[in-house]
């Protein structure tokens, strides 16, 4: 059985999906012909040192994770966020060339518009507005970077998961009767990831959960109650 994967079309990922929406559509239209496309196999690395080039990736389609490795032996890993069409990774200021301080780990096959340091830089100098576009995205990075922390650190592994569900759902969750219904998109490694935990224990808090009418399971995706 093959799968197929759905492509959004450049436009309806610039003007409808990205932080760039809410562009004047000139420079909607500017920004747009600055990208260019290139394309990640599944289980591709990109190191944030290798993105001192400055360059911005918007996901066309596919599934990424951003992750910090730790040091020593163990290299254990935790995942920070996980990308879908639409989302931006990379630094937003062409000012800053320093290395992203995380990788990117190709999950699915991803498309990506690829936008460089000058291309950015040039786009800046016709339209300067851009910037705010900029800043509220760095303002929103540093919020889920701080919610992504507190998952990690915050209450014992329950209350991680349960913070950590709570934040997928207002993210990615969609209204249902029953609550918010949440994609199969995170598999049990990567929540384990992400709040600091074993797979095994949150395997085995989701089951207490759907026990206990928090959730209500539907293969990977799940229903969180609400």
């Amino acid at each position: 059985m093959t799968s197929t994967v759905k492509h959004i079309d450049f436009p309806t990922l610039i003007r409808r999906l990205s932080p760039f929406r809410t562009l004047s559509s000139d420079a909607q239209a500017d920004i747009e012909q600055r990208f260019a496309y290139r394309r990640y196999p599944a289980g591709t690395t990109i190191p944030g040192a290798a993105q001192n080039t400055g360059e911005l990736l918007l996901i066309r389609y596919g599934k990424a994770k951003v992750v910090i490795s730790g040091a020593g032996e163990n290299q254990e890993k935790l995942v920070l966020h996980v990308l879908g069409a639409g989302d931006l990774f990379g630094k937003p200021f062409p000012m800053d060339q320093g290395p992203v301080p995380a990788d990117l780990e190709i999950i699915d096959e991803v498309g990506a518009l690829v936008l460089t340091r000058e291309a950015l830089t040039a786009h800046l100098r016709r339209f300067p507005a851009t910037s705010l576009v900029l800043l509220r995205m760095l303002s929103e990075r540093l919020e889920e970077t701080y919610e992504a922390m507190a998952c990690l650190s915050l209450g014992d592994v329950e209350a991680r998961l349960v913070r950590l569900l709570t934040r997928l759902a207002k993210k990615e969750g969609r209204r249902v009767p029953e609550g918010f219904l949440l994609p199969a998109a995170h598999t049990q490694t990567d929540i384990a990831s992400m709040i600091g935990a074993r797979r095994e224990t949150v395997s085995r808090l989701l089951t207490q959960f759907a026990h206990d009418g928090r959730i209500v399971r539907l293969g990977r995706a799940m229903i969180l109650v609400a």
